[in-house]
């Protein structure tokens, strides 16, 4: 079920701006999970790296106009 909820959200957040990376929409997308049992079952270097990517996407997000 969280694989749905992950692929719908980036499948969205791509909608709505294509701007950014896969990498970027999927920790957006996790980052509503964290807590979860899904999220933690995931490993620790897929949770580390959906925190860089997400700390990637900030930056990035910062220096990006809104559509």
């Amino acid at each position: 079920m969280a694989q749905h909820y992950i692929d719908t959200m980036i499948t969205a957040l791509k909608e709505f701006d294509n701007t950014f990376s896969y990498e970027a929409y999927e920790a957006l997308a996790w980052i509503g999970l964290r807590g979860t049992v899904a999220y933690n079952n995931l490993s620790q270097e897929k949770k580390d790296s959906l925190v860089e990517n997400r700390k990637k996407f900030r930056i990035n997000a910062k220096n990006t106009a809104c559509p």
